[in-house]
């Protein structure tokens, strides 16, 4: 299934202005334990190919980490450290096949 098959991102959450770009999702659910993971991969996918910075947000009240998670994604340092943690891991790789 695709994310937007699994209505963790939906076209309606995705915005483009100029050269900003924002897209918005939400975990599988409120509790759900991969819901940072999955916004290090769509960010990280997206900037790759896209070439550009992109702005990912969790989707406000989706999750009960959603501001813990939100500051991390907003933050190149810790999302840089949360990426290289996903793709030491091999979720990254997992999540692209």
């Amino acid at each position: 299934m695709t994310l937007e098959e699994m209505g963790i991102i939906s076209r309606d959450w995705i915005s483009v202005e100029d050269e900003d770009i924002q897209v918005k999702y939400r975990p599988t659910s409120n509790l759900c334990p991969v819901g940072m993971a999955l916004g290090v991969v769509i960010k990280s996918v997206l900037e790759e190919r896209l070439d550009t910075d992109i702005e990912v947000r969790m989707l406000r009240g989706s999750h009960f980490q959603m501001d813990l998670v939100n500051d991390l994604l907003g933050d190149r340092g810790r999302y840089e450290k949360a990426l290289e943690r996903l793709r030491s891991s091999g979720f990254v790789n997992r999540c692209r096949q």
